[in-house]
């Protein structure tokens, strides 16, 4: 038997891979298009898919729990990570101008309205999110028990990882550090560095207390026969069937430079 997600999923990728083969053909002829003076007059030929639709038999054999599937539960982990990265950076802009003291630094205060811009903003926010996704195994730790969800998080590992993004994003900088050294040992940066980690120290405790109560679902495989074999000699009823409509959208690599002049080559629809 196979699963239904599994056969979908088969399907979508032959109809891209169908493409692909086609593409690496309009390829190679294209060089003896190149080659021939006649033939260089000539488009290459190349076949596009526009539009396939596709109508789907099969019998339902079995429908069961799938302890292996954690989609539901890891799509809410990340809209929990979304709100508490973007919460996060809020706390952290809040706090760069450090305790009172610190804001009675009129200097300081004029460069932090300064760096303070939504561009910055954004990219503290997504490379929080970026952490949360991707090293959440080195700071949460999950367990299941029946219909409950057992999430810890380590805080440290958290408050570690986001001071890393910090140092890069800001406490680097050039015109941060060149304020900072005019006080001695950087008395300055280190309470300004206080006054951040533990404004959002209060965050990480609330995410922490949501993914606590975060409740297990089950998510289900469904087990389909489909072979002309298995559904000939059943009746009408017994018989399902799925419409799958695709089409194949076109996407061009294209240079995008970054802020630090940095060249990033990303897949752009045409």
């Amino acid at each position: 038997m196979a699963q239904l997600n599994n056969v979908i999923g088969a399907i979508l990728r032959d109809i891209a891979q169908s493409r692909v083969t086609s593409d690496m053909f309009s390829r190679k002829i294209s060089q003896y298009y190149e080659q021939d003076s006649l033939l260089r007059l000539f488009p290459v030929p190349r076949s596009e898919i526009r539009e396939i639709e596709l109508d789907l038999k099969f019998s339902i054999a079995d429908v069961s729990v799938d302890h292996d599937r954690n989609e539901e539960r890891d799509a809410r982990i990340g809209r929990i990570f979304e709100r508490y990265s973007e919460a996060i950076t809020e706390d952290i802009f809040e706090n760069l101008k450090g305790s009172e003291t610190i804001r009675k630094i009129k200097e300081w205060v004029t460069l932090v309205g300064e760096i303070d811009t939504v561009q910055l903003r954004l990219d503290i926010k997504n490379r929080i999110l970026i952490f949360f996704e991707e090293k959440s195994i080195s700071f949460m730790s999950i367990s299941i028990e029946k219909d409950q969800i057992n999430i810890e998080l380590e805080p440290q590992k958290i408050k570690a990882g986001i001071n890393e993004i910090l140092e890069v994003l800001i406490y680097s900088r050039p015109d941060v550090k060149t304020i900072a050294e005019k006080y001695s040992s950087n008395r300055l940066l280190r309470s300004v560095k206080t006054s951040i980690s533990n404004g959002y120290r209060d965050q990480i405790d609330a995410m922490d207390e949501e993914l606590e109560f975060l409740e297990a679902s089950e998510e289900f495989k469904v087990e389909i026969d489909m072979t002309a074999e298995k559904i000939q000699d059943l009746p009408e009823i017994a018989i399902s069937s799925i419409k799958i409509k695709t089409d194949i959208r076109n996407y061009n690599w294209s240079q995008v430079e970054e802020q630090d002049g940095k060249i990033i080559r990303r897949l752009v629809p045409e």
